[in-house]
């Protein structure tokens, strides 16, 4: 990897096939030669998010801009979705929701109500809409996506399976938790038997079902559902991946739930850890998990005095 920092496109080539945080650490060529390479060669931000951190965000940030300007169709519109989920990421979230019901809006007249591109934004849209508090306009956006998929790809794609679980998720953010925790079981049964046991959105489907355990309750079953999905992801994607650190975090709010707070104190102490390394210490994630350490040492504290 050292020897190749120096071309952005091979190093892109080789990074998309590897562990993408990994490889951040090896790239030293410029900032803004490297994101110009992202956008010439028409890679998405979902691509390579785990290498746009700290300061390089502004750097794409500023070229994806000048793309939404000059781009046109579905270019403008794909260009405008991957605005809307770096502001997103970037903590500015009103901003970015903004950006995302545009690009949606752009699909819709460049690819069609049902358009693969305008589902996709559909979907980014609905997620953004539950961080938002709407979540009623996110239970009907995912309802409308997961109706289309289904037609369009059946019930096994992994698509289909993506739809599902949002709108699972849609009925958590609703309150209606035993009906997300059947779709959430559903969800994960299906990936694991067509997708595999290790594939990424088999453990993101495996997070959301811990985190449904533990909303009605079940503390014993959330914490292994979590366990094992933490395990899995640190196989897979290295103990130094935001989705490792989301996964320590909810398992480290079973643990305190269950009363085990020193256990809990040290799941939230390394989530923080890897928002600091991965997404930067003033990104929002790290500073909303500050602020979960310092509750869980608050608590740890009191039961020992």
């Amino acid at each position: 990897l050292e020897e190749i920092t120096h071309d952005p496109s091979l190093f892109l080539r080789v990074a998309k096939e590897l562990d993408l945080t990994k490889c951040q650490c090896y790239f030293k060529a410029d900032e803004e030669a490297i994101s110009t390479e992202i956008l010439r060669r028409e890679y998405t931000f979902p691509d390579v998010e785990n290498i746009v951190t700290g300061a390089m965000e502004q750097a794409w940030l500023d070229l994806v801009r000048k793309e939404t300007e000059s781009a046109s169709g579905v270019a403008k519109g794909e260009a405008k979705k991957s605005l809307g989920m770096l502001l997103t990421k970037m903590g500015k979230q009103r901003e970015g929701l903004n950006e995302l019901e545009g690009a949606v809006e752009l699909l819709k007249a460049a690819d069609g109500e049902g358009g693969s591109a305008t589902l996709a934004a559909l979907s980014t849209l609905g997620v953004a809409y539950a961080r938002e508090g709407r979540h009623e306009e996110m239970r009907q956006v995912c309802e409308k996506v997961l109706e289309a998929r289904t037609h369009i790809s059946g019930e096994k794609d992994s698509s289909t399976l993506l739809a599902r679980s949002n709108l699972a998720q849609a009925f958590s953010e609703l309150k209606e938790h035993d009906k997300a925790l059947e779709e959430h079981k559903a969800v994960l049964a299906a990936c694991k038997e067509n997708l595999g046991e290790s594939h990424e959105q088999t453990l993101a489907s495996m997070l959301s079902m811990g985190a449904s355990q533990y909303s009605v309750g079940d503390y014993v079953g959330a914490g292994k559902t979590l366990l094992e999905c933490l395990e899995r992801r640190k196989q897979v994607l290295g103990e130094q991946h935001a989705a490792v650190g989301l996964t320590m975090s909810w398992l480290g709010s079973v643990y305190m739930s269950q009363g085990r707070l020193a256990e809990a104190f040290e799941m939230k102490r390394g989530c923080l850890q890897v928002y600091r390394t991965v997404l930067g210490p003033g990104h929002a994630d790290s500073v909303r998990a500050e602020e979960n350490l310092a509750v869980a040492r608050q608590r740890l504290q009191r039961a020992g005095a």
